[in-house]
């Protein structure tokens, strides 16, 4: 990845899925560290140490399922009630979410 930076094919490196020993392994031996981190942050799974350590080292975070578990197709019969159900719990994830600082992909 380095050598396209260099080559000027591409602008920055990023990772995903990385935990804080990778990310500090890269940044270690890394001659062009990389500017983002992309993992998994919903209100189940909120990553804080690992995003204290990305924004410490200057690296931005990118959250991916940032409304937690799917909800299965089979829960879903067209009901009113189950339809509110699944928009209330999307609407306030998408608040506690929006309210972190990370970038979400809202997926």
């Amino acid at each position: 990845m380095e050598e396209l930076v260099d080559e000027g094919l591409v602008k920055n490196i990023g990772l995903c899925n990385a935990q804080g020993s990778l990310l500090l392994d890269v940044l270690r031996y890394a001659r062009i560290p990389p500017q983002v981190l992309q993992v998994e942050i919903h209100p189940y799974n909120t990553q804080e140490p690992l995003v204290k350590l990305a924004h410490l080292h200057g690296i931005a975070v990118t959250a991916y399922s940032s409304f937690g578990p799917a909800v299965s197709r089979r829960t879903f019969s067209g009901s009113q009630r189950v339809i509110n159900s699944i928009l209330d719990r999307a609407i306030s994830i998408f608040r506690w979410t929006r309210a972190r600082p990370v970038f979400s992909s809202m997926t």
